[in-house]
């Protein structure tokens, strides 16, 4: 014990000294604070076909970033920053079409364009990581009998971020975003839509007059011999060095600002919901991120336009040309090619977030035999919410080494995942149905078969599987209205020195006992993620917290 004790203080012996020298060095801050302010301006309302006797118009507006003397509230560079006109820049959304079999693709393209000479960005990124989309887009759907379809992702807030940028578009050189609604919208039921596109570009991402807004603060002594770039970031005057000397500590102040234009002028149902939230969720927390997000696009939106869709059942013989010449598409090489490709990565997730069945077997042999396909981790979760106990299948039956997919099958993400794992306790593959029969028991904490030591039996045989679904689904008929799934960490129990079982298994974190009481929570609701965190007595009975 004593080299590994003696090498610990010398670790820390040399740390400290590292740190003590560096200090010497550091730049000295000088504290800078920039105010922002949001300023709108409408664009061109542009058609989705100029040729069409009835074409879909998409309202546009630009909020533009701009940092403001805090004396005079005026803004320190022009307020429209750009070498064209508001008027040349134009937003369209476009549908490659307006009627679509059930489970069929839906693409909507986004085009940024200019009007003869110049160039335009908005900014583009930053919100690529909590759902593994762009959610800079919003895709509602309504019926027309007035319902409106739930997001396919029951997701209730997060940490968000991702990579920044630009989306650019000059003359002659349009920028294109696509994206598929089925990555947005539980489309189950044929019928007649509206279809609401909203684009909000990133608040902020694009800002102006901050190189002004910081030269106004920075002390004349450090200008000597620095210079500050448009970013506002400090330099050794003549280079692109940052200097040994001063760091520039910027803290944003935004402004009160209003909200985008396009809101007054969207229709009244889509206005209803900033005072009646009637979008339909899988719970209360669920429902309340997606009315505050919801609002936030509508808010904040810079492109608009609203879509009439038909959505037809069709007849198999029509399903199965469907499926075959999107399946033609996604195996292009365009489809095989870059992940920059947006309308590739469309049509996949298109097809992997379908709430159908139509294209199960083809993402089914995609994950198994094709690595070019790139739907590694969007075809896992878009299975994940497929309500068909299929894609549970699908992911139960893939290796473990392809990414852990069996704990994508989380009644999280699919309110059907408990009953399809106790259909699947008979499927004619047994690595299924052995996985199905263990996320049972981990998210219930439950288990109908034990040896005579108290331990749940693994693996059952063929009759005590048959005999355990007959139970599951006599347990399950009891306890889905109040049912709350166990953490995906496995249950807890306790067992005596003998290796037998003094308190089943039934928490999801269990701690030692002490002094006569032992610290256990159950947590990871199945819809709200709530906590329940409790002292046991040695029987397993709750205690009272102390007062």
């Amino acid at each position: 014990m004593r080299p590994s004790s003696c090498l610990i203080r010398v670790g820390m012996l040399a740390v400290s000294s590292w740190a003590i020298a560096y200090a010497g060095i550091m730049p000295e801050p000088i504290p800078v604070q920039v105010s922002f302010r949001n300023d709108w301006f409408l664009l061109p309302s542009t058609p989705d076909d100029a040729q069409s006797e009835a074409p879909v118009m998409t309202r546009a507006a630009a909020c533009i970033s701009h940092a403001v003397d805090p004396a005079t509230g005026k803004t320190y560079e022009a307020e429209w920053p750009f070498d064209c006109a508001p008027e040349q820049v134009h937003h369209t959304f476009r549908l490659e079409k307006h009627e679509f079999l059930l489970g069929e693709p839906i693409l909507v393209e986004y085009l940024l364009s200019i009007e003869g000479a110049g160039e335009y960005s908005e900014g583009l990124g930053g919100n690529y990581r909590s759902r593994g989309r762009d959610d800079n887009f919003l895709f509602l759907l309504r019926r027309d009998d007035g319902t409106w379809v739930r997001d396919v992702h029951p997701w209730a807030g997060g940490a968000g971020g991702g990579p920044a940028g630009a989306l650019s578009a000059k003359e002659d050189q349009p920028a294109s975003l696509w994206s598929a609604v089925q990555r947005w919208c539980a489309i189950q039921e044929p019928g007649h839509y509206s279809l609401y596109c909203i684009y909000r570009a990133p608040r902020g991402s694009l800002q102006f007059g901050v190189r002004e807004a910081v030269l106004a603060q920075v002390p004349e002594t450090v200008l000597r011999a620095h210079e500050i770039d448009e970013r506002g970031f400090l330099h050794k005057a003549g280079t692109k060095e940052k200097s040994d000397e001063f760091v520039i500590e910027r803290s944003p102040k935004w402004l009160d600002g209003d909200s985008s234009p396009l809101l007054d002028g969207m229709p009244p149902e889509i206005k209803a919901l900033m005072s009646d939230f009637t979008i339909p969720a899988l719970n209360e927390r669920v429902r309340q991120y997606a009315e505050f997000e919801i609002r936030g696009h509508m808010k904040n939106a810079t492109a608009f336009a609203q879509f009439p869709i038909v959505i037809k059942p069709g007849t198999p013989d029509e399903r199965k040309t469907m499926v075959e010449d999107w399946v033609r598409r996604a195996e292009t090489t365009d489809a095989q090619g870059s992940p920059n490709n947006t309308k590739s990565k469309a049509i996949l997730e298109a097809i992997c977030f379908a709430q159908q069945s139509d294209f199960l077997q083809t993402v089914r042999g995609w994950m198994k035999t094709n690595p070019d396909i790139r739907i590694a981790s969007s075809g896992q979760l878009g299975l994940a919410f497929n309500p068909d106990k299929e894609a549970a299948a699908i992911l139960l039956g893939l290796d473990n080494e392809k990414g852990g997919t069996r704990y994508a099958v989380h009644p999280s993400k699919n309110p059907r995942v408990m009953p399809n794992l106790i259909e699947l306790l008979t499927y004619d593959d047994g690595t299924v149905a052995g996985r199905a029969l263990q996320l049972l028991r981990q998210y219930s904490g439950c288990y109908f078969f034990a040896g005579p030591d108290g331990q749940a039996l693994e693996p059952l045989s063929e009759s005590q599987m048959k005999e355990a679904q007959v139970l599951w689904r006599v347990w399950w008929s009891r306890n889905a209205a109040t049912f709350k799934a166990k953490s995906m960490r496995g249950i807890w129990g306790y067992i005596d020195t003998g290796g037998k079982f003094v308190i089943p298994p039934q928490y999801t974190r269990a701690w030692r006992f002490v002094d006569g009481s032992a610290r256990v929570s159950l947590d990871d609701d199945a819809f709200s993620g709530s906590v329940d965190q409790f002292d046991i007595d040695r029987n397993g009975n709750r205690l009272a917290r102390p007062s």
